[in-house]
Parts: structure tokens; sequence; C-alpha cells
């Protein structure tokens, strides 16, 4: 049995990394193999205790326990976007589709949406995998959330292999893999099926990682060819997988300690990166090809200093997430911090400053490691909170890559519990107990997150139970209502929320898309103007007010009023000036045979849409045509036809080329 002890002498609270850790074969590397195991603390007592006898059948651990914590999604239906992405997605209905999935973006499907065509999401693997998951399971959701269920389960399985490569130590990465596999966190990753796209990128991204962990440790080529071809189908699934790239220089730089020349090392670093900069150039490439664009939308809804001054509030909301399993829900809405005197700022900046000085002063390198892999993934979140609404400014799935280097900081931190004597007891027993009592109740409430994703109705129930009296959670809850049809109930929850704050501007306009779709377009009309003495200096100020405008325009349009349908047009444009508002008043002025102001405004919004969106080609050459210039008209309808060749219209576009 002494055999199978694996003991290395090295303290956790020091470099997991051992010093000679350059690229080795044969022996060397079945040496280093057989480090993994380490001490627990200075006591040599812990690894002759049976519970450090490490067998190879402990890793399935945390795989059978990430089936156990999200087998019961099967139960589930489709909810939150399933509704659009899946059921009323006609393109992955299509087996034929698949080789199409890598030549347009996500949101492509909508094809007469301006909106949806400036969708910056390339992630044909994901379209792929949902065409292919309808061509298995069609409508049937428990095949769908199978799929997802598998996908996490290897993801747990590689969290494991990884964390053991970067520590060298089995026990560390077996509790950390448990932890990630029973994080309530990751709810929104797997029991909601559109939400997959961070697990599908971790199935690839991980095993990317490990195999350059692996190549790093004995020298074979094959791992880093392996390394490299993992990582370009990580990003066709999330093109936020290119965060590898830092973390594989920071592990060479920092975390290995060979050759021992920093300068060396940093050659190394960019050599390295170089080769995975050859996958990376090739997705780009496919993006551009795609969707016409290399990165995404980086308009913003708020001013820089705002949202600069509300990154660490994000920051610190995320690291409660995860070190506080409570509190899981689709919506956590956050203030825009505005004045580095608000306590919104300085708290948040205190507790980051004492997390970065903690791990400064323990010295780890696989704690530093921990900390750097959280940050790194959370990033890309954090930069690019301009772009989302206050309600959605922190989202539980970014966390899903990231808390891996959580679940690893926390390991290490029961290790170091377990290796030390506390008042003459062993430490051992106390990290057992709370390894365990934390597994358990972090397993318990993912079985109930998971329960919260049976609908979309569940979903926004859980918000409303979460925080009562939060008036966006009760418009949320009337919208999910509205479109299971019923009305009563939708009609409650959006009163509720005015009771709640008669200032609640999304009351009103859900009340106003009530009130039309009963056929009450004057109430509707109310409803927005309403909301429209309801709208008060800040940053959602400019958002609400176009939102509005453009809801009036389009309502005063169908009843005819077309002077007040053209004012709040314009107020639209002017108040909001971008591609949807510009097209929007060019289609009134189309409607009103003014095509010059219509040709003006097309080919203005032209200028800032994607050139693959076919509606504004057709739009612009229909405009063209009625002005008399034939050309241009002849080069938008071909345009349109190259675009989208199989539409109703086509054959009226080739009746008509023919005549030009």
């Amino acid at each position: 049995m002494a055999s199978r002890k694996r003991v290395s002498q090295r303290s956790p609270a020091r470099d997991a990394v051992p010093s000679n850790a350059a690229p080795t074969t044969g022996e060397n590397a079945a040496a280093n193999r057989g480090k993994r195991q380490a001490v627990s603390g200075p006591d040599a007592s812990v690894a002759r205790h049976p519970i450090t006898r490490w067998h190879r059948a402990y890793m399935l651990l945390p795989v059978v326990l990430a089936l156990l914590a999200s087998i019961n999604t099967l139960n589930n239906s489709f909810a939150f976007d399933d509704t659009d992405q899946i059921l009323n997605n006609g393109f992955i209905q299509k087996l034929s589709n698949l080789p199409a999935a890598f030549t347009q973006s996500v949101w492509s499907f909508y094809g007469e949406d301006i909106i949806a065509a400036q969708d910056a999401y390339y992630r044909p693997l994901f379209t792929a995998l949902f065409i292919i998951n309808h061509a298995m399971f069609g409508t049937a959701a428990w095949g769908w959330h199978l799929v997802s269920v598998l996908i996490h389960t290897v993801v747990v399985f590689f969290v494991f292999l990884v964390c053991r490569e970067v520590t060298g130590r089995d026990w560390v990465a077996l509790t950390a893999a448990i932890l990630f596999a029973a994080h309530p966190v990751h709810a929104e990753s797997v029991a909601w099926i559109s939400g997959v796209t961070d697990p599908l990128m971790a199935l690839f991204a991980l095993p990317s990682f490990y195999c350059y962990l692996r190549y790093r440790k004995t020298g074979l080529k094959l791992l880093l060819a392996l390394s490299l071809a993992f990582y370009l189908p990580a990003l066709l699934s999330k093109e936020t997988a290119f965060v590898l790239l830092p973390v594989i220089a920071w592990c060479e730089l920092f975390h290995f300690d060979d050759p021992p020349s920093l300068r060396t090392r940093a050659v190394r670093a960019i050599m390295l990166s170089g080769l995975f900069i050859v996958p990376t150039a090739l997705y780009f490439l496919m993006r551009y090809q795609a969707i016409g664009n290399l990165v995404t939308n980086t308009n913003s809804r708020y001013s820089l200093g705002h949202i600069l001054m509300t990154v660490p509030l994000a920051l610190a909301k995320y690291l409660k997430l995860i070190f506080v399993p409570s509190g899981y829900s689709i919506q956590h809405f956050t203030a825009l911090v505005t004045s580095v005197t608000n306590p919104g700022f300085i708290g948040p900046v205190v507790l980051i400053v004492a997390v970065v000085s903690l791990v400064l002063i323990i010295k780890s390198r696989a704690l530093s490691f921990a900390a750097l892999w959280f940050i790194v993934w959370l990033a890309l979140p954090l930069a690019g909170i301009g772009a989302f609404q206050l309600l959605y400014l922190v989202q539980e799935r970014y966390l899903y890559l990231p808390s891996v280097g959580a679940c690893l900081a926390v390991a290490l931190g029961l290790e170091y519990l377990a290796g030390r004597r506390w008042f003459g007891f062993q430490g051992r027993a106390a990290a057992i107990a709370l390894a365990v009592a934390a597994t358990v109740i972090l397993g318990t409430v993912t079985l109930a997150q998971n329960r919260v994703w049976r609908n979309t109705v569940s979903l926004y129930h859980h918000c409303v139970r979460s925080d009562p009296r939060a008036p966006l959670a009760r418009t949320a809850l009337a919208g999910a209502y509205f479109a299971e049809r019923r009305y009563r109930e939708a009609e409650i929850e959006a009163q509720t929320a005015l009771d709640l704050d008669p200032t609640c501007i999304d009351a009103y306009l859900v009340l106003s898309v009530f009130a039309y779709s009963a056929g009450k377009t004057d109430q509707a009309i109310k409803h927005l103007e309403r909301a429209e003495t309801m709208v008060t200096e800040g940053p959602q100020k400019r958002g609400y007010l176009g939102k509005i405008y453009s809801k009036l325009g389009f309502l005063y349009n169908q009843t005819k009023q077309y002077n007040q349908a053209e004012q709040y047009l314009s107020l639209a444009a002017e108040t909001t000036p971008y591609m949807k508002t510009w097209y929007e008043l060019a289609g009134f002025y189309f409607d009103q045979r003014r095509y010059q102001e219509a040709r003006d405004l097309l080919e203005k919004a032209l200028t800032v849409t994607s050139p693959r969106f076919a509606p504004i080609h057709l739009k612009l050459a229909r405009a063209y045509d009625r002005l008399g210039e034939r050309e241009q008209a002849r080069a938008a309808y071909q345009k349109y036809l190259e675009l989208a060749p199989g539409a109703e219209e086509s054959r009226a576009v080739m009746k008509r080329l023919s005549e030009l």
C-alpha cells in the first residue's frame, strides 16, 4: 500500500509547481506524475492516514455528483430565450442547414429585424449543436436538457484534470471539482438550454489548457498540437475562449519557474502565444466572412466614467454569488455608481483590495493562479457591462468558467486547514466536515435552482419570490403570463408593479402592449404618454424616451394620424440616433411616398448596419426605383437577391430587374 501514497514534502503554502518543471519525458515525466499528492501541512502524519490514500476511482466522484445535481433538469421545459432560439427558430429545424451554421450569426434567423442583424455573436458550434439536437429530439425538452447535463458532466471531469495539473495534488483537485459540480451558480448555464454556450466553450477550452499543461511537463509536441486543436472549437463555441492566451502567458511568466531567466520565460510566452494566434486568426477570418465584423457591438448605454465606477460593485456581486450560495435569480438589478464617494464604490473597492492583498501575502502560486483564472475569465463580462440593461448587469452564467478559480481557492484553503492543529485537534476532521457540509449545501441549492428554470413563468415567479417589492420582477412576470395567454394574471402583475412604484416606466410599457393586443390602441397610446411623463434624468433616460417615441410613432401611424406619427418617429431618431430609428422613419417616409427622404435615411442606416441585412437593400432598391435612379436600383435589387435568394419577394424582384 505504501507505493500508492505518492507523497511530496512541498508545503501547500508554498509553490505547488516543482522547481524542475521543465518539459521532461520518460522516467522524469513519470517521476513528476508521482509527485502529485502533497502533504497538507507540516504534520507528516496526515499522509499516513487512510483518508489520504488516493485511488483513481475517486476522480469519478465529481462526475457522479454533477449528474446527481443536474439530472432533475430533465423534468424542465423550455424557458426564457429558448422560445425564440429553439421553438420559433426555423433555421435549426433542418439538418441540411448544418454547413450554413458557419456562415451566419446566432440570431440571423430573425431575418426582418434590423437589431438582430447587428448580432455580433459568431458561435457556429452553438448553432450546430442546436441543429443536431433538433434532429435528434425535436421539441422534446428532456433531450435538450440531457445534452446540457452531459456537456456539464464532461466539463467537471476536466476541471479535476486541470486543477490536478496546476497544483500537483489529487485531493485539492478532487475537492475543487466537487465544489464546481455542486455549485448552484451554474444552474443558469446548465438548466437553461440556451445558456449552454459557456459549458460548450469549456468543453473545448479546458481540454486545450490541460493539453498545454501536459505538454509543458512532458515536452510532447503532440500535446501542444492537441491544445491548439481544441482551442479553435472553443472559439467557435464562444468568442471569449481567447482568454486562454493571457492565462497561458501568465503560466509561462509566473507559474512555472523554468527557465530561471524572466527574459527567457517572456520569449517562450511570446512564442507559444504566437502558435495560438494562428487558430485565433482563422476564427476571425471565418467570423468576418460570415457576419462582416471582427468585434462585438461597442456601443454603450452609459458613460465610461459610470461604467468604471460600477465595475467594482459588479465584481463584488459576482464574488458574493460564488461564496454565498443564496440570492440566485435571472435578475440582478445593479444601479450605476455615479460617484467615488458612493458606498457602492468604496465598499467593493475595499473588499477587492483586501482579497488581492491576501493573495499576495500568502505567496502561493496555486492560489495566485486561481485568482488570475477567476478575474481573467470574468474580465470581458465586466468590461462589457455598458451593453447591458441595469437589470442584467450581473449575470450568473458568466461565472461558469471563472468559478473554477474560486473553487480551487477554497480547496486550497481546506487543504491548509487539514494540515494544521487547532487547540490540540487535527484540522483534517474540520476540513473534511466543512467540505462535506459545503457540498451538501451547494448541491441542495442547485437542485432547487434547477427547478426554478422549469419554464419562463416559474423563472419570473422566482424573481418575485426573491424580491416581492421589485416592480421590474412583476413586469417581467406579467410579460411571461401574457405570452402564456394568461391575460388577467398579466394585468394584475403589471398593476402590482405600479402599486409598488407609480413611476415604473416598464409597467406602462407592458400595459401598452396588452392594450394594443386587445385592440385598444387609444388606451395603448395613453399608457405610453403616461410613461413619457415618468422619465427622469439618469443613464436610462435616452433609452426609455427612444423606445417610447418609437412605439408612439408606430401606434399613431396605425391609426392614420400621420403628423403625430412623423413627430414621434423623428423624436425617436433624434433621441436615439442609430440604425433602428432611422430605418423606422425611412419606412414611414416611403409609405408616405417621400422617397428622397426615405432613400437618404436608408443610405445613412446602411453605413452603420450589417451589409448582410437583406431587407434594407430591398427598401433602398425600391426607393431608388421610385426616384428613377435605375443603376442604383438594379445594384440594390441584385444585392438583395444575393443575400436572400429564397425569400418570398425574390420572384417579384427578379421580374422587376428584367424590366429595368
